[in-house]
């Protein structure tokens, strides 16, 4: 039993060092391989071209879309070029250039709405399409209470917010809600844009659709006349219908975000390996222990069989002396007789030690547990004070004991939370503070933690 046990214990202590050793390998091949796009990008990388605004409106853009625009407009909708524009005359600009990119008519757009939908606003006709579709695609919002005001003038913010509307709705790639609009751009008036307006102002500014003027100033309140809006509708045209082209990062954000990634994935690879490995040296060190135990423990059993063989000797001589000598007297015979019934007893007591060995069920790779049953055994999660140590924690600091009264083991629960329970076949014994005999091929549940008992004499 001692060299098989020994063996066994060798072999796992090889299993453990080998793993640890193919880990550590693991760890080094995924810095080096994560490394190569990293030192490869680091050689080849060059400053990219400045392609700033790959999708931003020129100024000469939009000319044919401005034409196509101004020969669509109602003439009795817009008297002069140089008035400013109102918010009515604008939605009709917003909605006819919806209905050409939805590839449909303003008619058969509003003909869809339900009766609710085509009554916008409180002070706006039933039968205004233009102002009714604005509200159903959301597009616009009224003034409060209800209320449009159809012929205020339209302010240079309330355009940047409809045109944003009409951006997000029409081509919703072209707008990225995580994106940075303020970092690089100066607006001298920038605290007098009102704050429902402020994103889609920058948002605006950013695209060129608008911009400030000489002293970078927006001027939010300010009127916009019908040419600027038509200049403005027919950029935002041309905006939609081009393609985004993605940003070139620069070279320092890459390497950045380079480092970044490796360190990341070293952290994700290095902490559960880190993890593993202390796991793998503490499961080694139990393993020297188990297996240095079981070397003590084969000693123990050598020496008690080297006692036992000296008593089987001591014996033969005594029975030889005892027959060389019947003619002796009854005093040195009974003499003799107790001699070695003293020895047979000796023998006997240490020929029949009961002991007791527990097994850890769903553990097939950790070592039961074998104790003598004469001794007062504790089990519990501490570390100090505990015969057994049980690293579960439905299990106690100091869970149950158990002894050995004449023949019979016994266990004893010692106020644990979660209780010690005996599996006997199709039974379910609860052991209190008096103690529940254990019999062979009982199962002890400690909490979650459960063991198969086995009795023997040793």
């Amino acid at each position: 039993m001692g060299d098989c046990g020994h063996a066994r214990n060798d072999e796992r202590i090889r299993q453990v060092v080998l793993l640890q050793k193919l880990t550590i390998l693991f760890l080094i091949y995924t810095v080096i391989f994560l490394n190569i796009p990293f030192i490869v990008n680091a050689v080849n990388l060059q400053e990219p071209e400045d392609i700033s605004g790959t999708h931003k409106i020129s100024d000469d853009i939009g000319e044919k879309s401005f034409q196509e625009i101004d020969s669509k407009m109602e003439d009795q909708f817009f008297a002069n070029y140089t008035n400013n524009i109102n918010r009515a005359q604008f939605c009709y600009l917003v909605v006819t250039q919806l209905s050409e990119i939805k590839n449909t008519t303003t008619h058969d757009m509003y003909d869809k709405l339900t009766d609710q939908q085509k009554k916008a606003f409180i002070d706006i006709k039933d039968d205004d399409v233009y102002i009714a579709l604005a509200k159903k695609f959301e597009i616009i919002i009224g003034v409060g209470d209800d209320q449009f005001n159809a012929n205020s003038n339209l302010t240079r913010e309330e355009a940047a917010t409809i045109s944003a509307n009409l951006i997000r709705l029409v081509a919703e790639d072209h707008w990225d809600a995580a994106e940075d609009y303020y970092s690089d751009k100066i607006v001298g008036d920038r605290p007098e844009i009102s704050d429902w307006a402020i994103d889609d102002v920058m948002y605006i500014l950013d695209i060129e659709l608008m911009t400030t003027d000489k002293n970078d100033n927006f001027d939010p309140l300010g009127n916009v006349t019908v040419e600027s809006a038509v200049l403005l509708i027919s950029k935002l045209r041309s905006y939609v219908e081009t393609p985004i082209e993605p940003k070139e990062e620069n070279l320092f954000l890459r390497i950045i975000k380079n480092k970044i990634f490796i360190a990341v994935s070293i952290i994700v690879i290095a902490v559960p390996t880190i993890v593993a490995l202390v796991r793998h040296r503490n499961r080694r060190r139990e393993l020297l222990v188990a297996a240095g135990d079981r070397i003590k423990e084969d000693e123990l059993n050598q020496a008690l069989s080297n006692i036992s063989i000296s008593i089987d000797k001591r014996e033969e001589n005594d029975q030889a002396a005892y027959s060389a000598t019947l003619e002796e007297s009854e005093a040195q015979k009974a003499f003799n007789e107790d001699k070695t019934v003293s020895i047979l007893s000796y023998k006997k007591k240490r020929e029949k030690k009961k002991m007791i060995k527990l097994a850890e069920k769903n553990e097939l790779n950790t070592p039961p547990y074998v104790f003598n049953a004469e001794n007062v055994i504790k089990i519990g999660r501490h570390k100090r004070g505990n015969d057994l140590t049980v690293r579960d924690t439905t299990v106690s600091g100091y869970h149950c004991e158990v002894y050995a009264v004449g023949d019979n083991i016994y266990v004893r629960d010692l106020d644990s939370s979660n209780k010690t329970i005996i599996i006997r076949k199709r039974k379910r014994l609860v052991a209190d503070k008096s103690g529940e005999q254990l019999l062979s091929n009982d199962v002890l549940c400690l909490g979650s933690a459960q063991f198969d008992v086995t009795l023997f004499e040793s």
